[in-house]
Order: structure tokens, then sequence, then C-alpha cells
């Protein structure tokens, strides 16, 4: 893999740490365009990186066991977007488990549910808007939101 990784085009200079700063989402697919391909080498923070897209690299990447997610999120980034045991920072079978239990969340009829639930919760709500004349939308989504989910999860609120 080493011998095919030398032959994938090296781009960006002596490091690429700026133009990724700069460029954003577009740092890739301007990049691409230079090397003329679907992948390509560059160096970020001092190190060399290769950079892929498309199906075959989501393949690799995904369902090698070639790649571990320990050590790929800053501390303090994980601490801000999420929190240690998220599906992030799981490898092998636990992330499988964890990957196959959001998508059948996700799946057509679960969240046809959850729209039936949160119809249900805005129609409980709306009354209690009419009857005050006004209605702060933070607090009052906030409150159809939660009682949406907990009925569409199975999971009784009280009072």
């Amino acid at each position: 893999m080493a011998d095919m990784v030398q032959t994938v085009p090296f781009v960006g200079g002596a490091d690429s740490t700026l133009a990724l700063l700069h460029d954003g989402y577009r740092f890739m697919a301007s990049r691409r365009r230079e090397a003329g391909g679907r992948s390509f080498r560059c160096r970020l923070m001092g190190r060399e990186v290769l950079c892929i897209v498309g199906r075959e690299a989501a393949e690799l990447f995904y369902g090698s066991g070639r790649f571990t997610r320990r050590g790929a999120m800053p501390p303090t980034t994980l601490r801000l977007l999420q929190d240690k045991g998220s599906v992030q920072l799981l490898d092998g079978l636990a992330h499988a488990h964890r990957k196959a239990l959001f998508r059948r969340l996700t799946e057509e009829d679960a969240l046809e549910r959850f729209g039936q639930c949160f119809e249900r919760a805005w129609s409980e709500e709306e009354p209690h808007w009419r009857q005050a004349g006004a209605a702060p939308l933070l607090g009052r989504m906030q409150r159809i939101l939660c009682q949406a989910g907990a009925d569409w999860a199975g999971v009784p609120l009280a009072g």
C-alpha cells in the first residue's frame, strides 16, 4: 500500500495547513483539480496526509479495519461536541452496533412516526398559545420537541 500511496500526486508545497484553514470545505475540491484526480497527498501541520474521495475511498476508510478512531478527535473538541463514549470514538463491533442503532432510528418509518408524534405534541400545545395570546417560540418548541421525542421513544414524561 505504501508504494501505491507514493504514486498519488503531492500538492500544496511545504505545508497546506493555512490553505485548509482559509479554504475550508473547498480545500479538497481545489487540490483535487490541481492534482488532476480523485486523490492527492499534501502536508498538514507538518505531517504528510493522503486525501481521498469516492465510494472506494469510503470503503477503504470505513470498512477495512485498518484505521482506528482512537485519538482522532482532540480532547477539547470531543468535550465541546460530544463526550467520552460517543460513537466517534468507537471502533470495530462496538462502532458497527452503535451505527446500526442510529440507522434504524433514521429509517423512513421511524422518521414518519416522529413526525406524527411532533404533530400531536404541537396540536396539544397550540390551544395554550391561543389562550395566552402570545407564544415565546423557543420555550414552546423545546417543550414540543421534548414531548415528541419522549413519545417517539416510548418514554413517559411525568408532569
